[in-house]
């Protein structure tokens, strides 16, 4: 289901949502003992689901996943970890503070735009709406609270015209969301992302 598809580290094989919600939450806590930034990414195709109405669901789909590899291209080989749900790319940027997000998030706007893609004559002409969020703000206490920053940066984005990445900087408004998970979950997931390629630092 490519609606769920998920890039580990190394592009090697699939993780579903959930372990990869594990993975950045861990990624999270790691960041938090160790002091270093992480930055959260929340990426939409702009008119996705008319480019699908009108020209078909393999052109959809040829545009997400060109957009996933202009992500993975942008950041760090070894320093990303994301998922795509509903049509959004979702990713986390370790080592990354809020500044060099913002560069990165620019970078992503422009090169979306240089995206030529001809479909039964017509050029059709991509944009994102970027939502971010990042761990240097006081009121990122949990993974879940990066998230939901970050998907209120795309509505508002979005509700702009698109094209533009927004950090709403509303995570004071946001509850810790924390999904328990025991040790023993934990080690399992790790060993198996690691068999993957992803590698704890």
């Amino acid at each position: 289901n490519s609606a769920t598809l998920s890039f580990s580290r190394t592009g090697r094989g699939l993780f579903t949502r959930d372990e990869i919600r594990q993975l950045m939450q861990i990624e999270f806590e790691r960041a938090a003992r160790y002091s270093y930034p992480i930055a959260c990414m929340l990426i939409q195709v702009d008119h996705l689901a008319q480019l699908q109405t009108v020209h078909g669901h393999e052109s959809k789909e040829e545009v997400l996943m060109n957009v996933v590899e202009l992500v993975k291209g942008a950041t760090r080989a070894g320093d990303l970890l994301g998922y795509v749900v509903d049509d959004r790319l979702v990713a986390v940027i370790p080592h990354t503070p809020p500044e060099a997000a913002k560069g990165l998030a620019q970078r992503l706007l422009v090169e979306a735009r240089q995206l030529g893609f001809e479909v039964a004559g017509r050029t059709i002409r991509v944009t994102l709406s970027i939502g971010l969020s990042h761990t240097q703000d006081p009121g990122a206490t949990s993974f879940g609270t990066l998230e939901r920053v970050a998907e209120e940066g795309v509505s508002v984005a979005d509700q702009s015209g698109g094209d533009r990445c927004v950090q709403t900087e509303l995570y004071q408004l946001y509850e810790r969301e924390r999904v328990p998970v025991s040790r023993q979950d934990i080690e399992e997931l790790l060993a198996r992302a690691e068999g993957m390629g992803y590698r704890q630092r």
